[in-house]
C-alpha cells in the first residue's frame, strides 16, 4: 500500500513537470535563451523534489509514531504474557507439590500412626507398671536407700537381642546365680538379662540374697522398663514433628528468598518418602559441611522432589539411593544417583523437554520444572546415564 501511495506521488510530479516544461517551451524561443530557461526548469524540478522529499518525511514521521505506538501497545501486551506464564509456572509447581503430597498421603499417614501406637501402648503400659510399683511402694521406700539398687538401675540399659542370643544369656545367668547359691535363680536371670545386665552379678549379690530378692528385682525391672518407655515415646514424638514439620515446610510457598541450609532441604523430602524408602531402598548420604545459601526453600524442595521420585521409580524402590551434597569452588553441588535401568542415549537431550515422558501416567513437567527452577536460581543441572547408573547434578551458586 506504501508502494503504491508513493508511485502515485512521484508518478503525479513528473506529469505536473512536464506539463510545466511544454508550457515554458515559448518562453525559450521568446527569450532565445537557452540558460534562463534551463535555469527556471531546474528551479521548478528542485521545488517538484523537495516537495516530494517533504511530503514522504511527513509520512514517514507519522508511520514512524504509529509504528512505535503499536510496538508499545504490543510490548506492554508481551509483558502481561511473561506475568501470566511465571503465574501459571507457579501453579504448576505448586499444583505439582499437591499432587505429590496427594500421592503420599497414605505413607505418611502410616508413618504418623506407627509412632502414636508407640506412644499409645507406651502409656497403658506406663499406667499398668506405675500401679503395680505403687503397690510395692514401701518396699520400694527401703530399698531407696541401698546402693546396690540404685547400681542396679543404673546399669539397666536396652539391649537388642535376638531370641537365641537372648536365651543363652539367660542361661547362661541362671547358672552364674545357682553357684552363688540364689535361690529363684531362673526368675530373677529373667529379670537381669531383661535390664541388659549380662555380668558383674557380684556387686548386686546382697540384693540377690534377700528372701525377697524376687520383688526387688521385678520392682527393678519395672522401673528401668519406664525408662525404656519414655525413651521410645520420646523418638516417636520426635519422628512425629519430623515429619509434620516437613509436610508444613513443603506445602508453604514463600515468595522471597531465605536464608536455607540444602542439606535440610533435602532431608525433608526423604522424609516425606520415608515410607517409600525404607521398602526396599538403601539411601546413601554423603553430606560435607556447607554455609547457608539464600534462595527459594520450597522451589529447591520440588527440585529434590522430582529428582527422588524419578531415582525411586527407575529402580522399582529397590535398590541403592546416594545423595552427594559438597562444595565445588564457589558452588554447592548436589547429585542424586541411582542405580536403576538409567535413560536411553537417544533421548537424554531431550528428557528436559516440556510434556516428555517414559512414564505412563505421567505429565513430562517434572524435569522441566526442575530446569526452570535451578535457572532461576542461575545453576545448572545435568544428566549423565548408564544402565545400572544415573547421576542429576545440580550446581548452584552460593552467591
Amino acid at each position: 500500500m506504501i508502494n503504491i501511495k508513493t508511485n502515485f506521488i512521484i508518478n503525479k510530479h513528473l506529469i505536473i513537470f512536464t506539463i510545466i516544461s511544454i508550457c515554458m517551451l515559448p518562453l525559450f524561443f521568446l527569450f532565445e535563451n537557452y540558460i534562463f530557461f534551463m535555469i527556471t526548469v531546474y528551479f521548478i524540478f528542485t521545488f517538484i523534489i523537495i516537495n516530494i522529499i517533504t511530503r514522504h518525511v511527513i509520512r514517514l514521521q507519522k508511520e514512524k509514531i504509529y509504528f512505535t505506538e503499536k510496538l508499545n501497545k504490543q510490548a506492554i501486551e508481551l509483558e502481561d504474557i511473561i506475568v501470566q506464564v511465571v503465574q501459571i509456572e507457579q501453579k504448576l509447581i505448586q499444583s505439582e507439590k499437591l499432587a505429590i503430597l496427594g500421592k503420599e498421603t497414605a505413607g505418611i499417614i502410616h508413618e504418623i500412626n506407627t509412632p502414636l501406637s508407640v506412644i499409645n501402648s507406651s502409656i497403658s503400659t506406663t499406667k499398668i507398671f506405675l500401679e503395680q510399683i505403687l503397690e510395692q511402694l514401701p518396699v520400694l521406700i527401703n530399698l531407696s536407700a541401698k546402693p546396690e539398687f540404685l547400681k542396679l538401675l543404673t546399669k539397666s540399659s536396652q539391649s537388642l537381642l535376638s531370641s537365641k542370643e537372648e536365651r543363652e544369656l539367660k542361661n547362661n545367668m541362671a547358672k552364674q546365680l545357682s553357684k552363688y547359691s540364689i535361690a529363684n535363680n531362673v526368675i530373677i536371670a529373667n529379670y537381669l538379662i531383661n535390664m541388659g545386665i549380662h555380668d558383674e552379678i557380684e556387686t548386686f549379690l546382697p540384693l540377690l540374697r534377700l528372701p525377697d530378692n524376687v520383688i526387688i528385682f521385678k520392682i527393678a525391672y519395672k522401673i528401668a522398663a519406664l525408662q525404656t518407655i519414655f525413651f521410645s515415646s520420646s523418638t516417636a514424638i520426635d519422628k512425629i514433628i519430623r515429619i509434620i514439620t516437613a509436610v508444613n515446610s513443603y506445602g508453604n510457598d514463600p515468595n522471597q528468598k531465605i536464608s536455607t541450609n540444602i542439606i535440610d532441604n533435602i532431608e525433608i523430602i526423604l522424609t516425606l518418602y520415608h515410607n517409600k524408602i525404607k521398602r526396599g531402598v538403601e539411601v546413601i548420604r554423603n553430606y560435607s559441611e556447607l554455609p547457608p545459601i539464600m534462595c527459594y526453600p520450597n522451589e529447591l524442595g520440588q527440585v529434590w522432589t522430582n529428582l527422588i521420585y524419578n531415582a525411586l521409580h527407575a529402580m522399582d524402590y529397590r535398590g541403592i539411593l546416594q545423595i552427594e551434597v559438597k562444595l565445588q569452588d564457589s558452588n554447592i553441588l548436589v547429585k542424586i544417583i541411582d542405580n536403576g535401568v538409567g535413560i536411553p542415549t537417544n533421548i537424554q537431550e531431550k528428557i528436559f523437554e516440556p510434556f516428555f515422558t517414559t512414564k505412563t501416567n505421567g505429565n513430562g513437567l517434572g524435569l522441566d520444572i526442575v530446569k526452570k527452577i535451578i535457572a532461576k536460581h542461575d545453576g545448572k543441572v545435568i544428566v549423565e546415564s548408564k544402565p545400572s547408573k544415573t547421576v542429576f547434578s545440580v550446581s548452584i551458586p552460593i552467591v
